[in-house]
């Protein structure tokens, strides 16, 4: 008998779930109670190409005279000309304020600036030690440098400073997109190291 009574208790503990679950989904679909709407996906990325440069390889750029710097802005070929100051010891330091500096050394009896000027006479047969402190920024798809300091010594400073750093990265954009039209989208300065985000046209 006990058996038994046992029996009927779990079929009715059963039936009575089973009626509480219908009478559940039955009072929800009369609520109009719905799942939650799956979030709608992020959107695209604006760029196709992120590019890393660090103080290495902006020195070796311009170490080299400009003959890897002279890419042409947006991909639309190469400007030609030189940089306006050649560099002995070029040396580039990515700051972590967003800016960036370049130091090196001006040959004597060599020109700045393609003034055609020599170094006076006092300049010393090391060399003159310049420093140039640029802020690259991205304004209208576009690399645009703000000269914030440059020290060429007794040296008149040259006009154009700003290709030292525009050459390069123009350059290596260029070539990473096949030199294709292309407009930056993101520029990134930190220490040790220079970031750009960059559309195909």
């Amino acid at each position: 008998m006990r058996q038994v009574a046992r029996g009927s208790l779990i079929a009715l503990m059963l039936l009575l779930g089973l009626v509480v679950g219908v009478g559940g989904l039955v009072g929800a679909l009369l609520l109009g109670v719905r799942p939650p709407a799956l979030a709608a996906a992020a959107p695209a990325q604006s760029w196709d190409v992120t590019l890393t440069m660090s103080d290495a390889f902006l020195s070796s750029r311009i170490a080299e005279g400009g003959q890897n710097g002279q890419g042409g802005q947006n991909g639309q070929g190469g400007q030609g000309g030189s940089l306006p100051v050649t560099l002995q010891g070029a040396k580039v330091v990515c700051q972590a304020d967003g800016t960036v500096t370049i130091t090196g050394d001006v040959a004597p009896g060599g020109s700045a600036g393609g003034s055609g000027r020599p170094a006076p006479p006092g300049a010393g047969g090391a060399g003159v030690p310049v420093e140039i402190v640029l802020r690259p920024t991205v304004a209208g798809g576009q690399l645009k440098t703000e000269v914030v300091s440059a020290k060429f010594g007794p040296l008149p400073v040259p006009g154009q400073l700003d290709s030292l750093l525009d050459g390069p990265i123009n350059s290596r954009v260029a070539s990473a997109v096949g030199n294709q039209p292309f407009h930056l989208v993101a520029l990134t300065v930190r220490q040790g190291q220079l970031t750009v985000r960059v559309k195909r046209a």
